[in-house]
């Protein structure tokens, strides 16, 4: 007995309840909180707590926080690929962690092959997850008009290997990391407005 109407019906209703209830979710967050699979992470303080219903967010990064934990592998292949840049490779990926704000900065990488650009890169997105990831090039923001669609809700923005080719407009790009709010397209859906959250990474 199923029809198509049910389900609009029933995510017009929840949509209702969640919105008059005050239970939407912001576009960032109002608490420097990292939500980790094991609780909520308090950076200030290393503090874990209790994931709490009143933090209201969509984005979880699919790591258990230990304090105790160390990372020689990591600390190997740094010290190898980028002798001397561990503190500027921690601080880039420290901007995608903040969910109170959106990142100002966007980080190129260049270099070589074989020089763990794209490794690097495969780090950032292991610890966002995959869900939190998207990829829209430099090139895609200035010529496909749903690009922009595709960064809402996303925690980083990856796109490894871009095009030689020049981008002819940056206007979107600009808008992005100046922390404007930018209009969103699905195709054969609605326009929305949303301010982006995502960590561009080239």
């Amino acid at each position: 007995d199923y029809r198509p109407d049910h389900m609009r019906t029933v995510l017009d209703m929840a949509t209702t309840s969640l919105t008059m209830g005050g239970r939407k979710v912001a576009d960032h967050a109002d608490r420097l909180m990292i939500n980790c699979s094991n609780g909520l992470l308090d950076p200030m303080t290393l503090e874990l707590h209790p994931h709490d219903p009143d933090f209201i967010t969509t984005t979880q990064f699919p790591i258990v926080w230990d304090p105790e934990a160390t990372c020689p592998r990591f600390d190997e292949w740094v010290s190898r690929q980028a002798p001397g840049r561990r503190a500027q490779l921690l601080d880039a990926a420290c901007l995608m962690l903040d969910p109170t704000v959106t990142p100002t900065k966007a980080l190129f990488m260049f270099g070589p092959s074989r020089t763990g650009k794209s490794t690097f890169g495969k780090l950032l997105e292991a610890i966002v997850g995959q869900d939190n990831t998207t990829s829209v090039s430099l090139h895609a923001m200035d010529t496909d008009t749903f690009s922009a669609a595709n960064l809402y809700g996303a925690t980083l923005n990856l796109a490894m290997d871009i095009s030689a080719r020049d981008v002819k407009d940056l206007s979107l790009f600009k808008q992005i990391t100046g922390g404007d709010i930018i209009r969103g397209n699905r195709k054969h859906g609605q326009q929305f407005i949303f301010k982006p959250t995502a960590l561009n990474c080239f």
